[in-house]
């Protein structure tokens, strides 16, 4: 069984369907665990019809962060998978990261990812959005222990497509779930994670991330503070 998570803004709701299709026929077990991070709204019937998809909400705006670990409290599958509610799918890629998975003794995978930024633009892969690092990582190569960090502190990126990665479900919990830091929640955690562990990078095809302007990244006060975030992440992996 796979879980997948999803903090879902209300206000983000038009975005959904299009990532209810892209999960709808992946095959295999799996459930899909919604928070809606705010008060409770009706869904669209052939989201909250489908009987693997489970719905809660926080109540109050709480964050990413917060929203994912009360769904992740309602999780029974063997590996997670956190999926933004404006992202898409591709065909295949979460049995595909399953089966990677199952044959590696490693915590976690990471698969590709690629930006879109309009309806009529070119698919960018992540690695090469705006860097001049495209070789810090070679598909299908494992990502060593402590690159994360090391390639952030050298480059200004780890140049990884974070809202990519598929966890074993024990390893994720024991790392406490996603830490509350607002814009990074994604990339602290996988740097948490690297800095004691390798990180499998299978080859595999997962996600367009949408660029739009409704996204939390577009939000010039959650950019401010997705820039503070590092010093207190490289803090935290000094304290272990």
């Amino acid at each position: 069984m796979i879980s997948i998570i999803s903090a879902h803004r209300p206000e983000r709701h038009k975005f959904l369907a299009d990532c209810y299709e892209s999960l709808r026929d992946q095959p295999g077990a799996w459930e899909w665990i919604i928070e809606i991070d705010g008060p409770l709204y009706q869904l669209a019937s052939n989201i909250s019809d489908d009987p693997r998809v489970s719905v809660d909400y926080t109540g109050a705006r709480l964050g990413a962060a917060a929203a994912r670990n009360f769904a992740l409290s309602r999780a029974t599958g063997k590996f997670i998978f956190s999926l933004d509610d404006d992202d898409i799918l591709y065909p295949d890629c979460l049995s595909s990261l399953a089966g990677a998975l199952e044959k590696s003794q490693l915590p976690a995978a990471i698969g590709n990812a690629y930006r879109l930024s309009g309806p009529d633009q070119p698919l960018l892969a992540w690695q090469s959005h705006g860097y001049e690092s495209d070789t810090l990582y070679r598909r299908g190569e494992d990502i060593p222990a402590g690159a994360v960090e090391a390639n952030k502190d050298s480059y200004g990126t780890h140049c990884l497509a974070s809202c990519s990665v598929f966890w074993r479900h024990e390893y994720l919990l024991s790392l406490g779930g996603w830490p509350a830091i607002t814009g990074s929640e994604d990339s602290a955690l996988l740097a948490r994670a690297n800095a004691s562990s390798a990180i499998l990078h299978p080859d595999i095809d997962v996600l367009i991330y949408r660029e739009h302007p409704e996204q939390e990244s577009a939000d010039e006060n959650i950019l401010r503070l997705r820039r503070r975030s590092w010093p207190l992440i490289k803090k935290m992996l000094e304290d272990g």
